[in-house]
């Protein structure tokens, strides 16, 4: 069994020899002619095509200036039979087509729709019954009752009825790839199978352009320039592959009017789409994945090609030179190896979102390896592969979203714990360390704000100062730790008598200030007595085993009309220090006449130093 396959092989091998050989040699080959039965499509391939790659030293006097005849004479040397129906010549300079039809009894008029991926320009010639060649039409064809988006592929045919009609097709490649799938069709059943190719491709399209959108949208909500620049690189390769499945045909056409100016405009806005696709790949890989400082080689190529990108893009629709298009794809390949360098980079690394940055461009890689491998002429003639163009570029967007919601995800955790973390050292920074308090700092930030808002609403509001008496003498006679543990008693006893909306703070060493909303003077005046009978039944133990007796002494200062912060906390303070000239532990009124008196007379002691002199005093 294996011995018989073998032979087969060997068999075939040497037929195909043999048949090469004899078509290199100017032998004329036998071809089948293509009998039109009906309207079906039918398929042009290896035994109904001659087809001759000739090079540029072929054609002296340049390939548009070649006849008919001319043609069949190289066809007569150079022929060779078709080795399928879908041809990949690669970088071609020309490539020349000879088949014959005979028409059936479809009476619509038949095309010959190329296939032609990269836009190449073709003339049909068409042998008449004299013996001359005569030229039938050349690329793009204006016809009319065609969708435009077909005019591109499509080359009317006039068979003679009864008769075969021999056809030969010039398509020049220079400087682009020859890419064919020649089959025989007619208007309407071209457009079925357009309509259906047109239908996938506006769909994948469409979901392309679509997460580039929301992507674009959410960056600029959420402030991440990466996330634009995904969604150029997403607009620029959804572009490309509708512009490489032909659904921008109709404005290729009205931009850029007459064959030559649209083929020529088509490779211009081809290589502006490939370089806006990857450069801003580039630069959103940086970007999300956190790219090299300042300095690098990176941060110092990039201006210079965003640069050279926008001038590329303002150039597209005036500039014409040949040159502009190979530049393009040269800065793309650039900016693709840097990306490539970047997730290597990270990768490398341990990246947490070099795997699925990974996933995302092997997603892609390898439709557009295969795609490079079709443009080299490397791979069969497939237009699938430009169908999986697109499903690799829907695969990658929504990898790289994913991706990016990740990275958002983490910087909001990040954001939302620094946040919080924030807000506990800022409640830390305005509490006292001692009695859990507010310290001097949130007296400053929020009691002028609470005395302006009960002004305002015609509430009451009262304050009062307290300070424990004779504590000098305490700090020397029982030490400070024991100071300390007063200090905390009074604190507890404060936060223990007021109400929840009340405010308490230490306002500085054994001074604490009370703000009381919507309290007058004398709910105020029981509030600060309770608090001298609490702090005298709490006195701690001292450190020789005896309890002192501790008193505080009170000031209290009601709002007035045009009353500001500063001025009720000096009447307070005014009348906490008449309460010690009076005897201590007392309670005493700002608000009358003879505090109002005395605070007049003396200064307003502003610090706990301030009150530890008066002590002395």
């Amino acid at each position: 069994m294996a011995l018989s396959e073998a032979v087969k092989a060997v068999a075939r091998r040497t037929t195909m020899a043999l048949m090469l050989a004899f078509a290199f040699s100017g032998a004329a080959l036998a071809l089948e002619t293509v009998e039109l039965a009906g309207c079906s499509p039918v398929e042009l391939g290896a035994r109904t095509l001659d087809v001759a790659r000739v090079s540029a030293p072929d054609a002296a006097t340049g390939a548009d200036a070649d006849t008919g005849a001319s043609l069949e004479q190289l066809l007569r040397t150079t022929a060779r039979a078709a080795e399928g129906a879908r041809m990949n010549f690669g970088r071609a300079d020309r490539v020349l087509l000879r088949f014959s039809i005979l028409a059936g009894d479809c009476q619509a008029r038949p095309y010959l729709e190329l296939g032609n991926l990269f836009l190449n320009r073709a003339r049909l010639f068409r042998l008449a019954p004299d013996g001359g060649w005569v030229l039938e039409s050349r690329y793009p064809v204006e016809a009319e009752g065609i969708p435009e988006r077909l005019r591109r592929a499509l080359l009317p045919l006039s068979p003679e009825r009864g008769m075969p009609t021999s056809f030969i097709v010039e398509v020049v490649g220079r400087p682009s790839t020859i890419v064919l799938a020649p089959r025989i069709v007619t208007a309407s059943t071209a457009l079925v199978g357009d309509t259906r190719r047109a239908t996938l491709s506006g769909l994948l399209s469409g979901a392309i352009l679509s997460i580039a959108a929301y992507c674009m949208l959410l960056g600029a909500w959420s402030r991440f320039s990466g996330l634009v620049s995904f969604s150029i690189a997403a607009m620029g390769m959804g572009a490309f592959y509708a512009q490489m499945a032909g659904l921008l045909d109709p404005v290729l056409l009205r931009l850029f009017p007459g064959s030559e100016a649209t083929i020529a405009g088509s490779e211009r806005v081809t290589a502006a789409l490939v370089l806006t696709a990857a450069l801003f790949h580039w630069i959103f890989i940086r970007r999300l994945l956190g790219g090299p400082s300042a300095g690098t080689l990176g941060d110092r190529s990039m201006p210079p090609l965003l640069g050279f990108w926008a001038l590329s893009m303002i150039a597209v629709p005036f500039v014409a030179h040949p040159m502009l298009p190979r530049i393009s794809v040269a800065v793309a390949v650039v900016a693709l190896l840097m990306v490539v360098r970047e997730v290597m980079r990270a990768a490398w690394s341990g990246h947490p979102l070099a795997a699925v940055i990974l996933a995302a461009f092997g997603s892609l890689a390898l439709p557009v390896l295969g795609f490079i491998a079709l443009v080299e002429g490397l791979a069969p003639g497939w237009a699938g592969l430009v169908t999986l163009l697109g499903v690799g570029t829907l695969t990658e967007s929504i990898l790289l979203a994913i991706a990016f919601g990740a990275q958002v995800r983490s910087l909001h955790g990040r954001h939302r714990r620094l946040a919080e973390r924030t807000h506990e050292l800022s409640l830390l920074s305005q509490l006292d360390a001692l009695t859990g308090l507010g310290n001097r700092r949130a007296y400053d930030g929020t009691v002028p704000e609470e005395l302006e808002r009960c002004q305002r609403r015609g509430r009451l509001a009262s304050l009062l100062v307290i300070d424990i008496d004779h504590f000098k003498q305490v700090n020397d006679t029982y030490g400070h730790e024991f100071g300390d543990s007063v200090i905390r008693v009074l604190g507890v006893t404060i936060a223990n008598c007021v109400r929840a909306t009340d405010r308490a703070y230490r306002y500085g060493g054994e001074e604490f200030v009370v703000l009381l909303p919507g309290l007058g003077a004398e709910v105020g005046r029981e509030v600060g007595e309770r608090i001298m009978r609490e702090f005298t039944n709490l006195t701690p133990t001292a450190p020789d085993g005896t309890r002192p007796f501790f008193s505080v002494s009170i000031g209290l200062a009601q709002m007035r009309p045009g009353d500001d912060a500063r001025a009720r906390f000096a009447r307070a303070d005014s009348a906490m220090y008449r309460a010690k000239q009076n005897g201590r532990c007392r309670l005493e009124n700002g608000d009358d006449s003879i505090a109002d008196a005395l605070g007049a007379a003396r200064p307003q002691p502003t610090s706990a130093a301030a009150n530890s002199s008066a002590l002395k005093a």
